[in-house]
């Protein structure tokens, strides 16, 4: 997310602040699902960029289907 907020001081901040806020809210949480291969083979993984504690909350679900599993 940084990545949008990198041009610019008042974008920096913006982005701080953005950043700032969703560690609030997934601080909050039991739990994080993310529909991506576990580790080590995810693709989000860099783009997540969650703090520490908050890692500990992500689960790696695997992709999501394109069926449901009685059409298969």
């Amino acid at each position: 997310m940084e990545e949008f907020f990198k041009d610019g001081f008042i974008l920096r901040i913006l982005g701080k602040i953005a950043k700032l806020f969703y560690n609030a809210v997934f601080r909050k949480v039991d739990h994080i699902i993310v529909p991506d291969f576990p580790i080590p083979h995810t693709i989000c993984q860099l783009n997540l960029n969650f703090e520490k504690k908050i890692q500990e909350k992500v689960l790696y679900t695997g992709p999501l289907p394109a069926k449901k599993p009685d059409e298969v």
